[in-house]
Protein backbone atom coordinates (compact mmCIF):
# COMPACT_ATOMS: atom_id res chain seq x y z
CA UNK A 1 0.00 0.00 0.00
CA UNK A 2 1.35 2.86 -0.97
CA UNK A 3 0.62 7.04 0.04
CA UNK A 4 1.54 10.20 -1.71
CA UNK A 5 2.01 13.11 0.84
CA UNK A 6 2.17 16.80 -0.38
CA UNK A 7 2.84 18.05 3.10
CA UNK A 8 5.29 21.19 2.17
CA UNK A 9 7.33 20.72 5.42
CA UNK A 10 7.73 17.69 7.69
CA UNK A 11 7.65 19.00 11.64
CA UNK A 12 10.99 18.02 13.24
CA UNK A 13 11.57 16.37 16.43
CA UNK A 14 8.45 14.43 17.52
CA UNK A 15 6.22 15.61 14.79
CA UNK A 16 8.43 13.48 12.59
CA UNK A 17 7.64 10.45 14.33
CA UNK A 18 3.56 11.42 14.32
CA UNK A 19 3.53 12.78 11.10
CA UNK A 20 5.54 10.84 9.27
CA UNK A 21 5.30 7.50 10.49
CA UNK A 22 1.68 7.92 11.49
CA UNK A 23 0.51 9.43 8.14
CA UNK A 24 2.72 6.65 6.26
CA UNK A 25 1.91 3.23 5.40
CA UNK A 26 0.60 1.46 8.89
CA UNK A 27 0.18 -1.52 6.46
CA UNK A 28 4.13 -1.69 5.80
CA UNK A 29 4.83 -1.28 9.87
CA UNK A 30 2.13 -4.15 10.82
CA UNK A 31 3.44 -6.50 7.87
CA UNK A 32 7.19 -5.38 8.14
CA UNK A 33 8.51 -4.56 5.37
CA UNK A 34 10.80 -1.43 5.40
CA UNK A 35 8.91 1.91 4.88
CA UNK A 36 10.19 3.36 1.41
CA UNK A 37 10.97 6.99 2.53
CA UNK A 38 12.22 9.23 -0.60
CA UNK A 39 13.16 12.77 0.23
CA UNK A 40 14.65 15.92 -1.65
CA UNK A 41 17.74 16.57 0.33
CA UNK A 42 20.62 15.15 1.12
CA UNK A 43 21.03 17.43 4.08
CA UNK A 44 17.60 15.62 5.40
CA UNK A 45 18.79 12.67 4.98
CA UNK A 46 20.87 12.34 8.38
CA UNK A 47 17.68 13.75 10.66
CA UNK A 48 15.64 11.17 8.92
CA UNK A 49 18.00 8.46 9.42
CA UNK A 50 18.15 9.73 12.81
CA UNK A 51 14.55 9.74 13.67
CA UNK A 52 14.36 6.27 12.59
CA UNK A 53 16.54 5.21 14.79
CA UNK A 54 14.90 7.29 17.84
CA UNK A 55 11.77 5.44 16.50
CA UNK A 56 13.65 1.98 16.63
CA UNK A 57 14.88 2.77 20.48
CA UNK A 58 12.56 4.39 22.07
CA UNK A 59 9.14 2.40 20.67
CA UNK A 60 9.74 -0.76 17.92
CA UNK A 61 13.28 -2.17 17.66
CA UNK A 62 12.23 -4.45 14.47
CA UNK A 63 10.67 -1.00 12.39
CA UNK A 64 12.82 -0.65 9.13
CA UNK A 65 12.92 2.33 7.09
CA UNK A 66 15.06 2.62 3.80
CA UNK A 67 15.25 6.45 3.70
CA UNK A 68 16.48 7.63 -0.06
CA UNK A 69 17.47 11.47 -0.79
CA UNK A 70 17.82 12.46 -4.39
CA UNK A 71 18.13 16.25 -5.39
CA UNK A 72 14.74 18.47 -5.11
CA UNK A 73 15.70 18.58 -9.38
CA UNK A 74 16.08 14.96 -10.00
CA UNK A 75 12.99 14.01 -7.60
CA UNK A 76 10.24 14.47 -10.12
CA UNK A 77 12.18 12.26 -12.77
CA UNK A 78 12.42 9.49 -9.94
CA UNK A 79 8.65 9.66 -9.05
CA UNK A 80 8.14 9.68 -12.80
CA UNK A 81 9.62 6.81 -13.28
CA UNK A 82 8.33 4.81 -10.27
CA UNK A 83 4.69 5.77 -10.75
CA UNK A 84 4.75 4.82 -14.34
CA UNK A 85 6.33 1.56 -14.17
CA UNK A 86 5.06 0.38 -10.79
CA UNK A 87 8.79 -0.42 -9.41
CA UNK A 88 10.20 0.73 -6.20
CA UNK A 89 7.14 3.31 -5.92
CA UNK A 90 8.08 4.99 -2.21
CA UNK A 91 5.48 5.37 0.43
CA UNK A 92 6.50 8.78 1.68
CA UNK A 93 7.78 11.42 -0.34
CA UNK A 94 8.68 15.15 0.90
CA UNK A 95 9.47 17.02 -2.11
CA UNK A 96 9.57 21.01 -2.95
CA UNK A 97 6.22 21.55 -4.67
CA UNK A 98 7.70 24.60 -6.11
CA UNK A 99 9.65 22.59 -8.37
CA UNK A 100 7.60 19.34 -8.70
CA UNK A 101 4.49 21.50 -10.38
CA UNK A 102 7.11 23.43 -12.97
CA UNK A 103 8.26 19.66 -13.94
CA UNK A 104 4.38 18.37 -13.95
CA UNK A 105 3.23 22.07 -16.02
CA UNK A 106 -0.50 21.62 -15.19
CA UNK A 107 -3.03 19.18 -13.16
CA UNK A 108 -1.27 17.00 -10.64
CA UNK A 109 -1.87 13.15 -11.35
CA UNK A 110 -2.66 12.26 -7.69
CA UNK A 111 -6.08 11.94 -6.16
CA UNK A 112 -7.15 14.60 -4.03
CA UNK A 113 -8.95 13.37 -0.63
CA UNK A 114 -8.32 16.27 1.27
CA UNK A 115 -12.48 16.44 1.27
CA UNK A 116 -12.62 13.81 2.74
CA UNK A 117 -9.14 12.79 5.03
CA UNK A 118 -8.50 15.93 6.04
CA UNK A 119 -4.65 16.58 7.25
CA UNK A 120 -5.61 18.66 10.30
CA UNK A 121 -8.15 15.95 11.59
CA UNK A 122 -5.70 13.36 11.39
CA UNK A 123 -3.00 14.87 13.19
CA UNK A 124 -5.51 15.74 15.98
CA UNK A 125 -7.03 12.68 15.87
CA UNK A 126 -3.74 11.12 16.23
CA UNK A 127 -1.03 13.27 18.13
CA UNK A 128 -3.87 13.64 20.80
CA UNK A 129 -3.19 9.44 21.02
CA UNK A 130 0.25 10.05 21.78
CA UNK A 131 -0.06 12.75 24.76
CA UNK A 132 0.20 15.77 22.41
CA UNK A 133 -1.89 18.21 19.89
CA UNK A 134 -2.08 18.73 16.24
CA UNK A 135 -3.89 20.17 13.72
CA UNK A 136 -4.12 22.25 10.67
CA UNK A 137 -5.53 22.83 7.36
CA UNK A 138 -7.35 20.39 5.42
CA UNK A 139 -4.18 19.50 2.91
CA UNK A 140 -1.30 20.39 5.48
CA UNK A 141 -1.19 19.63 8.95
CA UNK A 142 1.69 19.29 11.89
CA UNK A 143 1.44 17.72 15.73
CA UNK A 144 3.49 15.57 17.92
CA UNK A 145 3.41 13.94 21.52
CA UNK A 146 5.87 12.49 23.97
CA UNK A 147 3.73 8.54 24.88
CA UNK A 148 6.51 7.26 22.13
CA UNK A 149 4.90 4.11 23.95
CA UNK A 150 1.30 4.73 22.07
CA UNK A 151 2.51 5.34 18.89
CA UNK A 152 2.65 1.24 18.06
CA UNK A 153 -1.32 1.02 19.26
CA UNK A 154 -2.06 4.62 17.20
CA UNK A 155 -0.30 2.99 14.41
CA UNK A 156 -2.40 0.12 14.43
CA UNK A 157 -5.61 1.56 14.19
CA UNK A 158 -4.69 3.90 11.28
CA UNK A 159 -5.78 2.27 8.44
CA UNK A 160 -9.70 1.84 10.12
CA UNK A 161 -9.73 5.75 10.82
CA UNK A 162 -8.63 6.13 7.46
CA UNK A 163 -10.95 4.11 5.51
CA UNK A 164 -13.89 5.72 8.20
CA UNK A 165 -13.28 8.85 6.77
CA UNK A 166 -13.05 7.62 3.15
CA UNK A 167 -16.96 5.93 4.01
Amino acid sequence: MNAFLNFSKIAKGLSFLAATLMASSAAKVLLADPVKIWISSQQDKIYYDNMVRLYQQEVDADFQAEVQAFGFREMPDKLAIAFKTQTNTPDIVQLDEVFFGMYLQGEAPFVDLTDRVKAGDLMREFAGRVGGKGGGRPDMAQGGGTDVTALKPALADLCNWVAEQLN
